[in-house]
C-alpha cells in the first residue's frame, strides 16, 4: 500500500515521533471493532497532515510486537523464567468512577496524588491508571478465549508501560463478584458517560483471581488504536469466576469488543511457573 512505504520511508528518516504526535487526538479519526483490518490505513480528519500523521493509526498495522496473542503454555515460545519473580499488587479503596467510551467500560482511577494502587516488579512501582473490561477476552490461552478478561493498565512517571491482563470465566456456583457488580450497577448504556456514585468506593485487588502469583509476560502494545508499542504485558494464568448472570449483563453493554490476536513474530513468552 502507498501509505505504508512511505510510512515506513519516514521512520527511517527519524522522523515519525515529531509528525505522529503533532496530530493527535482531535483529529484522530473514528475506528470500531467491526473493521479492524481498516485501523492502519484509517486517515486523519486533518487531510494536510503529513505522513505519518496522515495515518494516526499505522502502527496497528506496521508494528510488530502486537497484542493480544495467543500464548500457549507447553509450546517454544513459551519458557520458564526463574529471575521473574517480585511481582506483586499493592491495591487500595478507591472512589468509584465509571465510563463508558463508546468501545469499553472503563473505571476511573484518582489523580496521582490520591492514587495509592500500585502494580509493583521489584523495585519498580508502576500506578494503576485505569481498568478496562472486554467481552470476548483479547488474550487466549492454549487457544482458549474466556467470557472476558480485565485489564489493569499502569505506568510509570517516566512513562513506562505494565498491563495485567485478567480472563474472566463463569462460576459453577452462580456467586456474583461484588466489586464488578458495583461497576455493573453504575455502567451507562449511553456512550461518552461518566457515573460517579457518592459513597461508593472499589477494591480493585477483588477484581483479581485468588491465584495471583502464576503470570505470563511479554512484550507488546495497547489493544486499541493507535497499537502504541513499548508495552509490557502480564497475563494471570487463572481466571476471575465471575456469576453468569453478571457476564450477561455486562454483555448487554459489550459482546465483541475485542481486538483478534496478533502474531507473534518471534517473540518470546515468559512465565514464573512450570
Amino acid at each position: 500500500m502507498k501509505f505504508k512505504k512511505l510510512f515506513q520511508q519516514l521512520l527511517l528518516l527519524g522522523s515519525c515521533t515529531f509528525i505522529a504526535t503533532s496530530f493527535a487526538e482531535d483529529t484522530d479519526p473514528p475506528w470500531s471493532y467491526d473493521e479492524q483490518a481498516k485501523w492502519s490505513s484509517l486517515e486523519s480528519l486533518n487531510s494536510s497532515a503529513p505522513v505519518p500523521g496522515l495515518y494516526p493509526y499505522a502502527e496497528c498495522g506496521l508494528e510488530q510486537k502486537q497484542s493480544p496473542i495467543t500464548i500457549i503454555d507447553n509450546d517454544n515460545h513459551t519458557v520458564k523464567n526463574k529471575n521473574m519473580n517480585g511481582i506483586g499488587f499493592a491495591y487500595d479503596s478507591t472512589p468509584l468512577s465509571v465510563t463508558n467510551n463508546g468501545h469499553a467500560i472503563i473505571v476511573n482511577m484518582p489523580p496521582s496524588n490520591d492514587n495509592k494502587n500500585a502494580f509493583k516488579i521489584g523495585k519498580q512501582k508502576y500506578e494503576l491508571s485505569q481498568i478496562v473490561i472486554h467481552s470476548p477476552s483479547e488474550h487466549k490461552i492454549d487457544g482458549q478465549s474466556s467470557k472476558m478478561e480485565i485489564q489493569f493498565e499502569h505506568r510509570t512517571p517516566s512513562g513506562k508501560l505494565a498491563i495485567v491482563g485478567v480472563l474472566v470465566t463463569q462460576n459453577s456456583k452462580g456467586k456474583d463478584n461484588s466489586e464488578l457488580q458495583k461497576i455493573l450497577d453504575n455502567a451507562s448504556h449511553q456512550t461518552d458517560v461518566t457515573v460517579t456514585p457518592s459513597n461508593t468506593n472499589i477494591k480493585p485487588f477483588k477484581l483479581l483471581p485468588s491465584n495471583k502469583k502464576s503470570i505470563y509476560t511479554y512484550a507488546g502494545s495497547f489493544t486499541i488504536p493507535p497499537c502504541t508499542g513499548g508495552v509490557d504485558w502480564y497475563v494471570l494464568r487463572y481466571p476471575l469466576e465471575v456469576s453468569a448472570a453478571q457476564i450477561t449483563a455486562f454483555q448487554t453493554l459489550y459482546r465483541a469488543n475485542f481486538r483478534i490476536t496478533q502474531p507473534l513474530n518471534g517473540r518470546i513468552v515468559e512465565k514464573n511457573f512450570k
